[in-house]
């Protein structure tokens, strides 16, 4: 059962080294916003709304009753179902933190100096229009 947690820096890879990497694995892919997905739904909220609420700046638990513990909560348990059918390549550092205990999951940090990664944005910046 394979179980890989990947973070990066934004801009230090792109869409092809994270498929080359889940394919030489032989894993799926999940990235982070399944679990933010799942938590909107479940809370019938809007993006925005469930940002506001991470940085601590809503009032929507009042409005959905959900403390930042609680979000937090319910984002681990969703990782923790994904984990739990294995053959996953997971992008979060959420994941990361959540799944650092178990001692056969495998967390990467991948890293770019700032020139390489700026250069990658720019480039995908032009490219996908």
């Amino acid at each position: 059962m394979t179980v890989v947690t990947l973070c990066t820096e934004l801009g230090a890879v792109d869409e092809h080294f994270v498929t080359q990497l889940a394919r030489s694995l032989g894993t799926d892919i999940v990235d982070h916003r399944l679990f933010e997905r799942y938590i909107l739904d479940c809370m019938d909220a809007s993006d925005g709304e469930v940002f506001d609420l991470v940085k601590g700046q809503s009032t929507m638990s009042r409005h959905w009753d959900m403390t930042t513990r609680q979000l937090a909560r319910q984002t681990s348990e969703e990782i923790l179902e994904v984990a739990a059918r294995g053959n996953v390549l997971i992008i979060s550092s959420a994941a990361a933190a959540v799944l650092r205990p178990i001692r056969h999951v495998l967390s990467l940090r991948v890293r770019a100096p700032l020139d390489v990664r700026l250069h990658s944005l720019v480039w995908h910046a032009f490219h996908e229009q």
